[in-house]
């Protein structure tokens, strides 16, 4: 990969879709956190096709307000090495700190929650993905363990990886069905020329 492809990559990350979508999940979240988990003891996270770290990343910033999801560590994983790198280098105030946030290259549809072993540490108590529409196969979601909390975004746009796009908010309902369903809704990203809407589902499996 060239620098002008790394670079593209790293915008493409942090553009207002990306950032925006995954500041609405951290404020549902937090405020449903607070009202279905009040103990407030720290959890374990995965992130399912975690790219470059940035959900990572502002999970941490979160830390030390009174809403932050409490967290006992991160577990970023994404099939692309360079993606896994640069979100090790992004969450690098917190890899060094015992791993408190560690991003592998790794098959998210391969991944056993129930025994993640030692090299992932604990089994996640929340698992976030914001990309089901790059995922063609559900083994991902059908190995999560009943009573794991799941948050969960989709888009409406075809993009790059996209195939199997989520066109509404009932299709994602039925696509992975929960238990316990906290929230469900959409956000809509307007810019003129063209719009889509994301998608997200927080509950438990």
């Amino acid at each position: 990969m060239s620098q002008s492809d790394t670079l593209g990559l790293a915008k493409d990350a942090m553009s207002s879709g990306q950032v925006g979508s995954k500041l609405w999940l951290i404020q549902v979240l937090e405020r449903l956190l607070l009202n279905y988990r009040p103990s407030r003891v720290p959890i374990t996270v995965w992130i399912y096709g975690g790219w470059q770290g940035v959900m990572g990343f502002m999970l941490l910033c979160r830390v030390g307000t009174e809403a932050a999801v409490p967290l006992a560590s991160i577990r970023s994983f994404d099939l692309d090495k360079s993606a896994t790198d640069a979100a090790n280098a992004l969450c690098e105030n917190w890899v060094w700190r015992e791993w408190h946030f560690r991003a592998f290259t790794a098959d998210c549809n391969q991944l056993d929650p129930l025994e993640p072993g030692a090299e992932y540490g604990a089994p996640p108590d929340l698992i976030i993905n914001t990309s089901v529409e790059h995922f063609t196969s559900n083994e991902w979601f059908e190995r999560i363990p009943v009573g794991t909390v799941i948050a969960f975004q989709g888009a409406n746009f075809p993009h790059d990886g996209a195939e199997a796009q989520i066109q509404n908010e009932s299709q994602m309902q039925a696509r992975f069905p929960l238990a316990e369903n906290w929230f469900s809704g959409s956000l809509h990203f307007d810019y003129g020329a063209w719009s889509f809407d994301r998608y997200m589902i927080i509950g438990v499996k």
